[in-house]
């Protein structure tokens, strides 16, 4: 690798256009191709963004030896897959959350990374925000006295963009309220849980009460909107 770490965008939806920019404030970064199902969209990205190359295959995306690391933005029922795509081809992985759909899968793509020596992460904004990092450290040091127990909610409609909602309320709302509550008490002894399924099949609401030892408890509530 060179000292300037060379980035390929994989997927041109929403997210990806929202970090494209935030490269442009680092001082090693840089975005050298870009990848997406379509010629047409990977083609109109990079024009748009001036990227070097485009690709509509992620397997000669990844056989480019000019990239050193890829971003995901895809949809999260191929993160694990992907991920797993690109340890094997040796790049770096930086994906939106969730890594995988299941606790196995995210278990395989930990053991994938480092035998192949790269790195993995999960991109989670509110994980690096200097704001969460202060509010732990409050937490952490008793500034706000001990704490017995965690409410969090987090409801937002479709945005305008989509025409119906896509995706698990839990996996792209609740793992926010979920995260929370992991780092302030770690691991539950207890879950009790329910929700609502919408159309699509997947989960359009959810709550669930997370029990800890020492009788502190959480709540948690996500919801996407049922149509």
């Amino acid at each position: 690798m060179t000292n300037t770490v060379r980035w390929a965008l994989v997927g041109t939806g929403f997210i990806s256009r929202q970090i494209a920019p935030d490269f442009e404030r680092t001082e090693n970064s840089r975005i050298v191709a870009v990848g997406s199902r379509s010629t047409e969209n990977a083609s109109s990205f990079a024009g748009e963004l001036g990227i070097e190359r485009h690709y509509s295959d992620f397997t000669n995306l990844l056989a480019d030896p000019e990239i050193d690391a890829v971003y995901l933005g895809t949809p999260t029922a191929v993160h694990s897959e992907q991920v797993m795509q690109g340890i094997k081809a040796g790049k770096h992985v930086l994906v939106e959350k969730p890594l995988a759909a299941t606790h196995s899968e995210a278990l395989k793509v930990a053991a994938a990374a480092a035998r192949r020596a790269v790195f993995v992460m999960e991109g989670m904004w509110m994980k690096s925000s200097p704001v969460y990092k202060a509010l732990l450290g409050d937490i952490r040091n008793g500034a706000v006295g001990e704490v017995r127990s965690v409410r969090d909610s987090f409801g937002l409609p479709p945005l305008p963009r989509r025409t119906a909602p896509t995706g698990s309320s839990l996996q792209d709302r609740g793992i926010y309220s979920l995260t929370l509550c992991h780092d302030v008490f770690g691991p539950p002894i207890r879950i009790i849980a329910g929700g609502v399924i919408g159309e699509d099949r997947l989960d359009a609401e959810v709550h669930a009460t997370l029990e800890y030892d020492g009788g502190r408890f959480a709540h948690v509530a996500a919801s996407r909107g049922l149509r």
